[in-house]
């Protein structure tokens, strides 16, 4: 052992420099690989802790009294609630009209108050992503959601005085003096599952609630369920007393299951989660290969010196001992710098909504993710080299190895290409042997890989953005949408829009939700008034009666369900359940309003209008879908469909248009969205690790073969012979690689695209991208551009110098 330090330290003196090269490299490369799959654990963890942390209800009720406290004491002492919030919703103006003028209707939002401390102190108290909480004793004091922050209205620590609507005994304004002590964020707004989710509200205190500062009483009750109890189980036993206090609900109770919220958003949060860890994946893989080479390199630089240390006693294994303390120190180093690295970068995670849900951000230190995945890459540097370093210790320098050859090599010098050419494939397809030999089979499968990768991730980011900006991909098969805030339109007021010229369809629906299989799903009632309006259909056609319903992808599979079976149906409201035929697949965007959980991509279904009729009666609807026809003038056939809206009351006209059907598109699409550069930018680092491991094998060709280039020199080859031949060695490498990897790239990308977009409810065919195509010419051209500078060091190659010193 003695020997085996004595030789390592020795090699730490003479290298000192480029061994701290070397551990940076491998600190920074893993650092970021560690950062990634941390980012990636934080993300995908961090709404389930902010559940845990903020004591998160499970569902809430309501019902249509006004008065919801009657209501609200015979639910609390149900024997599947563990503890309730009692809360209470009233309006406000948050500017404040001057006497005698009428309040500004375009500054009302909600106001959600707790009754007593339960809510937001208790039960589902929110992440402040400024400022504090207010005093639950303080009735000038209140917080905004994130919504309301955005508007740009108030400001955290700002003193404002707002309007305050009372109904007793007739409607009247009282202005209130307010504090706005924080910005917050409840488990309901990270990712909004319904359009109430979104909307901007102002939070106020339990002292606030009793100055009896409210429009009325009505609101609802947050329930936390006993550990073991069910949804399912709690909404039976609310809706059974529901139907025994018909004279204190207002006729109906409304029960929202939380844990269905929950899971959506957990599923739109996973792209960001996944998009990290597929990073950290491949950019760990890459970084192995490319770092793996250039430490078998340093392993085998010491061949000169084994006659020596042979001579002086040192057996094998002591020589592969000296090499691998080397290694170990380096990538021991360099992991402590890593993790040192992804400590640092913890910074920016979580990414997307997950950053609204963490409870602690900041500085984190993981110590599995980057503790023991900094010991794992270090353990996986050190097995990578062991071979290497092993063969390159029982190489002595005058020993000679079997020449490798290459059947392609052998076929090129057998034509007429000039020698420079010949030469130069030989070297890129051919090792060489003993000390000048040259690692070209792990250059190319590093090459292969990091192509082959940059391609499948091109192929499915282009699928993924094209999903994204493609509205009739998720169901968005319409040019407009009329939607009534408050109320409904009749149906003809909707038949009026038919009339409009430039419109080729128009159709009436409803919103609301089904029960299929105890599982409550998100639904839409449509009846097409003109031509044919409808979600986007893989399969079947649309709905022409009471009797029959469209299911989207996920329900259908969830069922295993199929166009022409029949399936019992329990509508909203409706006790009985109704038989009714499959006769079509689909898939939805966005639609739903109020506490109605929206359609999204497969998750949802469609019935007929008589189905599902709205609140107003079957000739009722809550929204209309508008389809204009081939080459009308859009801009002419909005302002007289304005006009006819002019006479509906609470109908708000949103045209989605052009880069507008983004507020229709679907939880799930609106955050792959976010993300839909991601498997781009990955590309884009994986191309870099690429041409580092092009640069490196080229570099490290020069270097390690300035023996053979000296005597290709001293036989002939003339600077420009000499500068070319390493030129066709980097576009060997290139193609080669890049004729290997391009069609696997493009079939993994292909699978990969297939199986994420089954999974996600939509069937979308692979777009392949032509900058996937014209990957082998853009890695020749880059191959020769990074070729330039070791092809002007080989080109002044002194033979003299380098024969005499051999």
């Amino acid at each position: 052992m003695a020997a085996v330090w004595i030789r390592v330290r020795s090699e730490l003196r003479a290298s000192a420099r480029g061994l701290i090269v070397l551990v940076l490299l491998v600190g920074f490369t893993g650092g970021i690989v560690l950062a990634a799959a941390a980012g990636a654990r934080r993300t995908e963890t961090a709404f389930p802790r902010f559940l845990s942390s903020s004591h998160a209800a499970d569902a809430v009720v309501s019902t249509q009294a006004d008065d919801a406290r009657p209501f609200n004491a015979l639910v609390e002492p149900l024997r599947e609630v563990r503890s309730a919030a009692p809360i209470a919703a009233c309006v406000v103006f948050v500017k404040h009209a001057r006497p005698g003028q009428p309040p500004d209707f375009k500054t009302a939002f909600p106001g959600v108050v707790g009754i007593d401390e339960r809510f937001m102190y208790g039960i589902d108290r929110p992440n402040v992503l400024a400022g504090r909480l207010p005093n639950p004793n303080r009735a000038d004091e209140a917080v905004m959601n994130r919504f309301l922050a955005g508007t740009g209205t108030l400001k955290v620590g700002q003193r404002v005085t707002i309007d305050n609507l009372f109904q007793e005994p007739e409607p009247r304004v009282v202005p209130r003096t307010l504090t706005i002590t924080g910005e917050v964020v409840f488990p309901n707004e990270v990712v909004p599952n319904s359009p109430l989710d979104s909307v901007p509200t102002l939070y106020l205190t339990p002292a606030f609630a009793r100055t009896r500062g409210l429009a009325s009483t009505c609101g609802g009750i947050e329930v936390q369920l006993k550990n073991g109890a069910d949804v399912d189980a709690f909404r039976a036993s609310v809706t059974q007393l529901g139907a025994k206090n018909k004279e204190v609900t207002g006729g109906a109770t409304f029960i929202q299951n939380y844990h269905e919220r929950n899971a959506n958003v957990l599923r739109a949060i996973r792209p960001q989660a996944l998009a990290l860890w597929l990073f950290a994946a491949i950019a760990g893989l890459t970084s192995i290969v490319v770092l793996g080479q250039i430490l078998a390199r340093q392993a085998s630089l010491g061949v000169a010196e084994h006659p020596a240390l042979r001579a002086l006693g040192m057996t094998r294994r002591q020589l592969f001992g000296a090499a691998m303390a080397r290694n170990v120190l380096v990538c021991a180093a360099g992991a402590a710098v890593g993790a040192i690295v992804a400590t640092g970068a913890s910074m920016l995670m979580p990414i997307g909504p997950a950053r609204l849900a963490e409870p602690h951000l900041g500085l984190e230190f993981n110590s599995v993710v980057v503790g023991l995945g900094a010991v794992g890459f270090a353990l996986l540097l050190v097995a990578v080299v062991a071979v290497p370093a092993w063969r390159a210790a029982g190489v002595a320098a005058d020993q000679r190895e079997p020449e490798g050859t290459s059947r392609i090599a052998r076929a090129v010098s057998d034509t007429a290409l000039p020698p420079a050419a010949s030469v130069g494939i030989s070297m890129a397809l051919e090792p060489g042997r003993g000390r000048t030999a040259v690692p070209v089979r792990s250059a190319l499968l590093g090459a292969s890989v990091a192509i082959g990768t940059v391609v499948a991730a091109l192929v499915f980011g282009t699928s993924l953005s094209h999903l994204v900006s493609t509205p009739s991909l998720y169901g968005w098969r319409w040019d407009a949408i009329v939607d009534t805030s408050f109320g409904a339109m009749t149906k003809d007021q909707i038949s009026q829009f038919a009339a409009v010229p430039g419109i080729a369809g128009v159709a009436g629906g409803h919103y609301g939700d089904v029960t299929i299989a105890g599982k409550t799903v998100p639904a839409v009632g449509i009846d097409s008034l003109k031509g044919s309006v409808f979600p986007r259909l893989t399969e079947g056609r649309a709905t022409r009666d009471a009797n029959e319903i469209v299911l989207g992808t996920k329900v259908a599979a969830r069922l295993h369900a199929r166009v022409g079976d029949v399936i019992p149906v329990l509508v909203e409201q409706d006790p009985a359940r109704h038989p009714m035929r499959v006769v079509g697949v689909g898939v939805f965007p966005a639609l739903g309003r109020g506490s109605f959980a929206p359609t999204s991509l497969g998750e949802g279904v469609a019935v007929s209008g008589a189905a599902m009729p709205d609140e107003g009666g079957t000739d009722a609807y809550a929204f209309a879908l508008v389809r204009f026809a081939p080459g009308a003038n859009e801009h002419d056939v909005r302002a007289k469909m304005q006009k006819l809206m002019a006479a509906i009351p609470g109908c708000v006209f949103t045209c989605e248009l052009g880069s507008r059907p983004e507020q229709r598109r679907p939880a799930d699409i609106s955050n792959y969205a976010r993300v839909r550069r991601t498997p781009l930018m990955l590309a884009g680092a994986l191309g870099l690790l690429s041409l580092a491991t092009l640069a490196h094998t080229l570099v490290s060709a020069v270097t390690r073969r300035r023996r053979d280039l000296a005597i290709l020199k001293t036989i002939g080859f003339v600077r420009g012979q000499v500068s070319r031949l390493v030129i066709w060695q980097a576009t060997t490498v290139a193609v080669v690689a890049s004729v290997i990897a391009v069609p696997a790239g493009i079939a993994a990308g292909r699978w990969l695209w297939r199986t994420f977009a089954t999974e996600l409810g939509v069937p979308s065919p692979a777009t392949i991208p032509l900058v996937a195509v014209l990957v082998v010419p853009a890695a020749m051209v880059l191959a020769n551009v990074i070729a330039a500078f070791p092809a002007r060091a080989a080109g002044r190659t002194h033979p003299a110098l380098v024969l005499r010193s051999e």
